[in-house]
C-alpha cells in the first residue's frame, strides 16, 4: 500500500512538472509590453515555486531561472506585485482571466 501511494506521488510530481514547463513555454511565447533593454533582473524575488513546499526541489531545480513576477511586468507593462495583496501567482490568474491588452 505504501508502495502505491509513493508512486501515485511521483506520478503527479511528474505531471505538476510538465505542467510547469508548459506555462512557462506559453509564458515567454507571450509578447511583452516593455523593450528587452527595460527589465528588470530579479533574482528569485518571487519564483513560481516560492509558494510550492519546501521539501519539493525538483520544481526549483527544473523552473531554474522562471521568475513569474518578472515575466509578468515584462507582459504587462507594469509590477502588478506593487498592489497590496497580489502575489505573483494572484497576477497570472487576472491575466489568464482576461487580457493585457486593451
Amino acid at each position: 500500500m505504501l508502495e502505491q501511494a509513493r508512486l501515485s506521488y511521483a506520478h503527479f510530481q511528474e505531471q505538476i512538472l510538465q505542467c510547469e514547463e508548459r506555462i512557462q513555454q506559453q509564458m515567454r511565447a507571450i509578447e511583452g509590453r516593455l523593450p528587452e533593454s527595460s527589465q528588470p533582473v530579479t533574482h528569485g524575488a518571487e519564483a513560481v515555486n516560492n509558494e510550492a513546499q519546501p521539501d519539493a526541489p525538483r520544481t526549483q531545480a527544473a523552473t531554474g531561472s522562471f521568475n513569474l513576477q518578472s515575466e509578468l511586468r515584462r507582459i504587462v507593462g507594469v509590477d502588478l506585485t506593487a498592489i497590496d495583496g497580489i502575489g505573483a501567482l494572484t497576477a497570472q490568474v487576472v491575466l489568464s482571466r482576461g487580457s493585457a491588452r486593451p
